[in-house]
C-alpha cells in the first residue's frame, strides 16, 4: 500500500483516482483482447 501511495502522489492523483484509472486501463486492455465484453 505504501508504493500504491507514493506512485498517486508521484502522479498529483489520490489513491482511489489512481486505482480507478489503473482499472480502466486494464479493463480496457481486456476489451481489446476480447476477454471482457465492451460496455457503457
Amino acid at each position: 500500500m505504501a508504493k500504491v501511495k507514493m506512485a498517486a502522489a508521484y502522479e498529483r492523483k489520490t489513491v482511489k483516482r489512481f486505482l480507478m484509472d489503473l482499472a480502466r486501463e486494464r479493463i480496457r486492455e481486456l476489451e481489446k483482447r476480447g476477454i471482457v465484453p465492451k460496455g457503457k
